[in-house]
C-alpha cells in the first residue's frame, strides 16, 4: 500500500513537453506580389492643353514570412500601403497637379507626388506620346499584427518601382487651325447677299475620326447644314444658313446682332473619350441690305423707301448707337435737317467709312467704321438738340426781315454772343466761323459745328474701339473682319 501510493504519488498527471521557441518574423518579397510596373490609369487620347486625371493601380505591397510555421498573419502575408514618389511625362512639357474645387493646382511632380491627381497636356499638338509613368515605393515598412495585443513588424524593404508607361496619344481639330488665346479665330465666315442667305463651304478636319457638331446659338435664326460624309471621320464640312422665323422673311438675316459672332464647332473623337472645340465667328455682309424688315422706320431708306443697309441696321442696335436717326443714301455726308415737322438726324452712306474731317488728323481721331457711326450719331444728336432748341418751328425763311440768323450759321444773331461756354467772347453774329476749324471737322465749317464739337466732346464723348467686340459686318473698315492690305 505504502509503496504503492508512493508510486502514485511520484507519478504526473499529465507530461507537459518544452514550449515552441518564439516566432521571429523574417520578411521577404513575395515574388507572387511584387510592386507592379503595370501602367497608372488615364485615358490614352487628349487634345492640347486638356485635363485628365492620372492614379495608380496597386496600392498595397504584401511580402512573405520565411518562417511560416506560427505566424500570426494569415498564409505569412503582411501588407504596407503604397504610396506614389514621383511622376514623369518623359519630359514632353505637361504640368501635373490636384485640383481645388474647379481650379487646378500646379504641384511638383516629386515633391508633391502625392498631391498629384490630374496632369495637364501640353499646349501644342505633339506629334509622339506622352508617357505618363509613376514611381511606387512603400509608405511604411511596420506591417499592423492582426491579433492583439496591438503590435507592428518589420517587413522587406522592396526598391522602389517605376510603373510601365501609359502613353497618351494627342489630336485636335486642324481645320481651322488654333490660334494664340486673345487672337481672332482662324475660321471667319460671312451670311452672304443672298436670298436665303448662306456662308460659303466650312471645311473641318481632326487628327483622329470625330463625331462633328456646331452650336450656332439658342435662336432658331440660323441652321447648320452637312456634307454626306459618314462618322466618325477626318474630315468633313458644313454651311450655315440664315433661318429668319419672321412671317414673310423666312431666308434673311437673323433680327439681332448678337446673333453673329462665335459660333463653337465640336468634334468628338471616335472612343468618346475626349473632345476637342474650335471657335469660328459668323459675320454679315455689310453692304448689303437682306436684314429682315420689321415694321420700323431703320428698316427703310428715305431715299426711295428699299431697305437700310445692313451695317446701319445692325450698328444701330450696338453700343455704338445714340439718338433717333434713320438712314438716306442719297447723301454721302450725314446730316440733320427739318423734315417739316421736327429736326432729323440723317445717317448717310459715308458714315460706313471714314476717316472723315480734314487730313492728315480728320476728326474725332480719325474714327472708322463702327466708330465713325458712333461718333456721327452722338454728333448729329447735339445737333438736333440744339436746333429743336433755337428753331422749333423749323428754320427762318430766307427772306425774313430782318434775318434772325444773318450769317447762316445756324445760330440766331440774338444768342451768339452769349455762347460763352467755350470760347469767352462768344460767337459774332455777322461771322460764319468765327474761329478757324481747331476739330479737324472739314467743310461747311461754321460756329454751330464748332459749338456742336465742344458740346459733343463734353456730353457724349465716345471711345474709338468701344465697339470693336460688336462689330460682326462683313466689309471695309469692318473691325473684326480681315481687311486687304
Amino acid at each position: 500500500m505504502t509503496t504503492a501510493a508512493a508510486l502514485f504519488l511520484a507519478t504526473p498527471t499529465w507530461v507537459r513537453g518544452d514550449d515552441p521557441p518564439a516566432h521571429v518574423h523574417d520578411f521577404d518579397t513575395n515574388p507572387n506580389y511584387p510592386i507592379s510596373s503595370e501602367p497608372v490609369r488615364c485615358q490614352s487620347v487628349a487634345v492640347p492643353g486638356e485635363l485628365i486625371t492620372v492614379g495608380v493601380e496597386q496600392t498595397e505591397d504584401v511580402d512573405t514570412c520565411n518562417n511560416g510555421y506560427g505566424c500570426c498573419f494569415q498564409d505569412g502575408r503582411a501588407t504596407n500601403p503604397l504610396k506614389v514618389t514621383a511622376w514623369s511625362d518623359g519630359n514632353k512639357g505637361g504640368t501635373f497637379g490636384r485640383m481645388e474645387g474647379n481650379q487646378f493646382i500646379p504641384c511638383s511632380p516629386t515633391e508633391q507626388a502625392e498631391l498629384i491627381t490630374h496632369y495637364r497636356c501640353p499646349t501644342t499638338l505633339l506629334q509622339d506620346p506622352i508617357p505618363i509613368r509613376a514611381t511606387l515605393d512603400e509608405r511604411t515598412l511596420e506591417a499592423q499584427v492582426p491579433n492583439p495585443p496591438p503590435a507592428t513588424v518589420i517587413t522587406k524593404n522592396d526598391d522602389p518601382v517605376q510603373t510601365d508607361a501609359r502613353e497618351v496619344f494627342m489630336w485636335d481639330i486642324t481645320t481651322p487651325a488654333a490660334v494664340p488665346p486673345g487672337q481672332p479665330p482662324a475660321g471667319r465666315y460671312a451670311l452672304n447677299d443672298a436670298y436665303p442667305a448662306i456662308t460659303e463651304e466650312i471645311p473641318l478636319e481632326a487628327s483622329l475620326p470625330s463625331l462633328w457638331s456646331v452650336e450656332l446659338g439658342p435662336e432658331p435664326e440660323l441652321r447648320d447644314e452637312w456634307d454626306q460624309t459618314g462618322e466618325p471621320t477626318v474630315a468633313r464640312s458644313f454651311w450655315i444658313r440664315a433661318y429668319c422665323e419672321l412671317e414673310g422673311q423666312t431666308g434673311k438675316l437673323p433680327q439681332h446682332n448678337h446673333s453673329f459672332g462665335p459660333k463653337e464647332i465640336t468634334a468628338t473623337e471616335f472612343s468618346g473619350v475626349s473632345r476637342a472645340e474650335r471657335e469660328i465667328w459668323l459675320f454679315y455682309t455689310k453692304d448689303a441690305a437682306n436684314h429682315p424688315m420689321t415694321g420700323t422706320l431703320r428698316d427703310y431708306d428715305r431715299n426711295g423707301g428699299a431697305p437700310t443697309k445692313n451695317w446701319y441696321w445692325y450698328w444701330s442696335q450696338t453700343s455704338a448707337n445714340y439718338g433717333d436717326h434713320l438712314f438716306n443714301s442719297a447723301f454721302t455726308r450725314s446730316h440733320t435737317a427739318w423734315d417739316g415737322t421736327h429736326w432729323q438726324a440723317y445717317i448717310c452712306t459715308g458714315t460706313a467709312l471714314g476717316p472723315a474731317g480734314t487730313p492728315p488728323d480728320f476728326a474725332w481721331n480719325k474714327a472708322e467704321g463702327i466708330d465713325l457711326f458712333a461718333n456721327v450719331c452722338r454728333h448729329e444728336a447735339t445737333h438736333v438738340g440744339h436746333l429743336t432748341g433755337w428753331w422749333p418751328a423749323g428754320p427762318p425763311a430766307p427772306d425774313a426781315n430782318p434775318h434772325p440768323d444773318a450769317d447762316g450759321d445756324h445760330i440766331p444773331n440774338n444768342l451768339e454772343a452769349g455762347l460763352t461756354e467755350f470760347h469767352a467772347a462768344g460767337y459774332t453774329a455777322g461771322a460764319r466761323a468765327t474761329y478757324d476749324d481747331h476739330f479737324n471737322y472739314g467743310a461747311n465749317w461754321d460756329d454751330c459745328e464748332d459749338y456742336c464739337m465742344h458740346v459733343q466732346a463734353r456730353d457724349r464723348p465716345w471711345v474709338n474701339g468701344a465697339a470693336n467686340a460688336e462689330d460682326w459686318s462683313a466689309g471695309t473698315k469692318s473691325k473684326q473682319w480681315p481687311q486687304q492690305p
